[in-house]
């Protein structure tokens, strides 16, 4: 599970902090460009499964329109 939380968009960019597991202490911060969804910033210092499916929840609610400012993805 990833909990992403003060999900913002600017003409160029998404940016949004996540929590793996929903914990404060395992934060990271990503951006993806709005206009290619390639990541361009990520404060993890590895992709791993929290990362992409952040950038896979996020790149999904902004096709079905506005961004909320909070999301969540369970996976099992």
């Amino acid at each position: 599970m990833v909990v992403m939380k003060n999900i913002s968009q600017t003409n160029e960019y998404i940016s949004m902090d996540c929590y793996k597991e929903g914990r404060e202490e395992n934060h990271f911060f990503i951006t993806i460009n709005a206009e290619t969804n390639e990541l361009v910033e990520n404060t993890l210092s590895e992709m791993n499964m929290y990362v992409y499916h952040a950038i896979a929840k996020v790149l999904e609610l902004k096709e079905l329109g506005a961004l909320p400012k909070e999301a969540l993805s369970v996976w099992y």
